[in-house]
């Protein structure tokens, strides 16, 4: 029994968030849209799509009226399209289905791309709503075809409801807030790689609008703590020394090998052999120091 207790104990203590920014995309207002959409006489949806799921042309009629070019397809009856293209979601999965329903977002008004430098933070936020916690990250500048990659792996604190990804503009004196996409714990699960689209929302958008998306990849687990003393040291669950280690992100970064110098060609060593001669060790190299060891776009057909 005891044993169970401490068990249980080290894994709710270790409850962990991994979260990472993947990618950024359409940083302008956008309209959220849930449109049927039908097969034409040719048996296909008469859609052509670009790597990324973006309408360029139809190849017939049939949705024309309905959807626009460059609408953005984000999920086909409820499967989210991450990584992969619509016409593979309905070969495999919607193969026999005459119409589906799709969401799509739509630009609204001729705004540019956000450009320029930005930085995004990570909140937890307690279930009442305030802040628990926050870390930003390093500087970017903007490339929607591009991967970011900035992520956090913390420790989530007792009460936490949600995490919050907001993403901020780095201007010359001041740090606005562009959007934020919201993550309720409850919505994920434990132990799963959950990689999804996540719209970017601000006080002037409503609950059908977007001002940009943003790729997550979310991993909520356990992480066993060790109940030993050899390995935790004296410090405890209560102590200021552990709530300093719980409040501090993990720094993901690396730092480059040292060089490793050649000796210089004056500096041999000389050392006695049993006869009594002379041998000679000097570096072998005579250089200088050794060291140790856009998204393309494609026409796709969406049919049966």
């Amino acid at each position: 029994v005891l044993c169970a207790i401490l068990l249980w104990t080290a894994m709710s203590a270790g409850e962990t968030l991994f979260l990472k920014v993947e990618r950024l995309r359409r940083l302008y207002r956008c309209s959220v849209k849930h449109l049927p959409v039908r097969r034409g006489e040719d048996g296909s949806f008469g859609l052509g799509l670009t790597e990324d799921n973006v309408i360029f042309e139809f190849h017939h009629d049939t949705n024309a009226d309905i959807l626009e070019c460059g609408d953005q397809v984000r999920a086909v009856n409820g499967i989210p399209l991450v990584r992969e293209r619509l016409g593979v979601i309905v070969q495999r999965e919607l193969a026999d289905e005459t119409e589906v329903a799709m969401e799509i977002t739509r630009k609204v008004g001729t705004a540019a791309n956000l450009s320029g430098e930005v930085f995004a933070s990570l909140l937890l936020m307690h279930r009442n709503g305030s802040v628990l916690s926050e870390w930003p990250s390093d500087l970017w500048k903007v490339r929607t075809e591009s991967v970011w990659g900035a992520f956090w792996t913390v420790t989530l604190p007792p009460g936490a409801g949600a995490a919050k990804l907001a993403l901020h503009r780095s201007l010359l004196l001041t740090d606005p807030l562009y959007g934020s996409a919201l993550l309720p714990l409850s919505d994920l699960p434990e132990g799963e790689v959950v990689t999804r689209w996540h719209g970017l929302r601000c006080s002037k958008t409503n609950s059908s609008e977007f001002i940009g998306e943003v790729l997550l990849t979310v991993r909520r687990y356990n992480n066993m703590i060790s109940v030993s003393p050899r390995v935790t040291g004296a410090s405890s669950e209560f102590s200021d020394e552990y709530e300093e280690r719980a409040a501090v992100a993990a720094q993901h970064q690396t730092e480059p090998l040292a060089p490793v110098a050649d000796l210089p060609m004056d500096d041999v060593v000389p050392r006695h052999t049993r006869n009594g001669a002379h041998e000679t060790k000097a570096s072998t190299h005579s250089g200088g120091g050794q060291y140790a060891l856009p998204l393309s776009v494609r026409s796709q057909q969406v049919g049966t």
